[in-house]
């Protein structure tokens, strides 16, 4: 997604949910002929930047007034980098895991029967 699309479609989510509050998803997409995965993305950031609340019932609505936000506010929220996954994952199973375990065996930290792996 461009950003400056992302931009402009972001703002045009905030508009629809100043004037209409308690809009579902599919409103919002249709109303504002966002696409329906963009609009979904958008809006989980808005969400997880407390911009927008979701409640349990689907609906949409903006955490407070609109003229209340900087648009700075709105451009972190949409530009800030997603921690979706950790930087580093350790990898479990038997497979996965073995070379792992076997590296910890030979710094001497722990016994072949960590996580299911064998010698």
């Amino acid at each position: 997604m461009n950003s400056t699309l992302s931009v402009q479609q972001a703002l045009m989510c905030l508009e629809a949910l100043e004037h209409h509050p308690g809009l579902s998803l599919h409103h919002i997409a249709r109303q504002k002929g966002v696409p329906f995965a963009d609009c979904r993305a958008l809006l989980a950031r808005l969400e997880a930047a407390g911009i927008v609340l979701r409640r349990e019932s689907g609906a949409y609505h903006l955490a407070r007034a609109l003229a209340e936000f900087t648009a700075l506010d709105i451009l972190q929220a949409l530009w800030t980098p997603v921690a979706s996954r950790p930087a580093f994952q350790l990898l479990y199973g038997p497979a996965r895991g073995a070379p792992f375990v076997r590296t910890l065996q030979a710094a001497g930290r722990t016994s072949g029967a960590v996580m299911g792996a064998e010698g």
